[in-house]
């Protein structure tokens, strides 16, 4: 876990030590650590969560419940465009007079974050500094200037990803990768995809706003597209741009468990907030045999400075890159070594 993490979370829990939230209905909002809710549970207060994204078995949702809640604690988001998406939707489930507790290290932004949220709310000031981190005190604004967009489908962004095969009426959402563009590594995987007679199952591990998946679908008559991703709100956005396609909530391969697939194609994500990861990686390329066909492929873009080939080789025989520019390269990894004792779709450690 991330320094800003722990930082954060700690900051928040001494933030909830003094607000003192006995009895009082409370929201927490995309926060892996569990130093908030222990604060929270120990002060008597009432305590819901929201993650838009699953992380560690818990449950994940495209829109918090409905409350009201008089007391919201909301881990700063990964962009501005997420921040003011969930901010506003989170003024349509509280209570008159709520408290809104914003924290998150001053490298992510929290510094300047009230002053992005002053047309919807009014700042009471920094409640708590420390370890590089803040927390903000802000309440809803009771007549905002322009009213808050509080439903997930008023913050649809549509756009023309221009590749073919893909609808020039795509849908985005905010926090959801390369938001309102096509990212120039799906790009370079989605051109170099060869043809695809014979795979008729396909999983789009990772995928976002199912790009990958939808060009599948559309090339083969009666593919079977899994679009697994752990953001319930980017399969929001897949039901819209791939209708038919089967939608999958989960972290990693244990979200397919039972399934078997031909292909699986992903541009992985390497980041878990500001930090640089290849844990979902690694552990994708370990696992991936286990839910591949015996002549099932894997197909995955990622930056050029990433040495893939040994833990590729480890999992498969064939091992190739089948394009690559000044960025990005593609691999295709082909004929899965299939383990002896480890039952299909299911994990490996």
């Amino acid at each position: 876990m991330d320094w800003r993490d722990r930082a954060a979370a700690e900051l928040a829990a001494k933030a909830v030590r003094r607000v003192r939230p006995s009895g009082l209905a409370t929201l927490l909002v995309g926060e892996r650590q569990e130093a908030p809710a222990e604060a929270l549970a120990a002060e008597g207060a009432i305590v819901t969560r929201w993650d838009r994204r699953v992380y560690g078995g818990r449950p994940a949702s495209a829109r918090p419940s409905p409350g009201p809640y008089d007391l919201i604690l909301l881990r700063l988001p990964r962009s501005k465009p997420e921040l003011d998406m969930t901010a506003q939707m989170l003024t349509g489930v509280a209570a008159p007079g709520a408290n809104l507790l914003l924290y998150g290290a001053k490298d992510e932004g929290i510094g300047s974050a009230p002053a992005r949220l002053e047309g919807h709310f009014v700042s009471g000031g920094a409640l708590e500094i420390g370890g590089h981190c803040r927390v903000w005190r802000l309440q809803p604004r009771a007549k905002p200037e322009v009213p808050a967009r509080t439903e997930l489908t008023d913050w649809a962004l549509h756009f023309d990803p221009g590749i073919g095969g893909l609808s020039v009426d795509w849908v985005s959402y905010p926090g959801v990768f390369a938001h309102g563009d096509l990212d120039a590594g799906t790009r370079l995987l989605a051109e170099s995809l060869e043809k695809v007679q014979g795979v008729r199952r396909v999983l789009d591990f990772g995928t976002g706003t199912g790009v990958l998946g939808a060009l599948h679908q559309a090339a083969v008559d009666h593919a079977e597209v899994d679009l697994l991703d752990s953001d319930a709100i980017a399969l929001e956005a897949c039901r819209r741009n791939v209708p038919g396609a089967n939608v999958l909530l989960g972290e990693g391969l244990s979200g397919v468990e039972g399934r078997t697939y031909d292909r699986i194609v992903t541009n992985p994500p390497i980041h878990l907030g500001k930090a640089e990861t290849l844990d979902i990686v690694s552990e994708l390329i370990s696992e991936a045999p286990g839910v591949l066909s015996k002549r099932g492929s894997l197909w995955l873009v990622i930056q050029k400075r990433f040495a893939l080939a040994q833990p590729l080789g480890e999992s498969f025989r064939d091992v190739d890159v089948r394009a690559e520019d000044a960025t990005f390269r593609v691999w295709e990894a082909a004929r899965p070594v299939h383990r002896r004792g480890v039952p299909r779709g299911r994990k490996t450690r």
